[in-house]
């Protein structure tokens, strides 16, 4: 038997821009550059442009969350 690869095909999302991904996080865009060369965030390059998959921010956003601590 054959090996299968998984070959579903997600949708493509519109991609943000730094300005737009920046607004988002709430960080300035040299911020975010920062976090680019850090890899604390996924970029997608295209061309001298950085790109956001709007996935991506919200990943970032989600790992970066901290739950409230539960006093009682």
């Amino acid at each position: 038997m054959k090996d299968t690869v998984n070959t579903q095909v997600t949708p493509l999302e519109k991609l943000l821009n730094m300005d737009q991904a920046s607004d988002i996080l709430g960080v300035s865009k040299s911020t975010l550059y920062s976090w680019i060369c850090q890899k604390k965030i996924r970029v997608v390059k295209a061309g001298s442009k950085s790109m956001f998959k709007p996935s991506d921010v919200w990943d970032y956003i989600q790992s970066h969350t901290v739950e409230p601590i539960k006093v009682g």
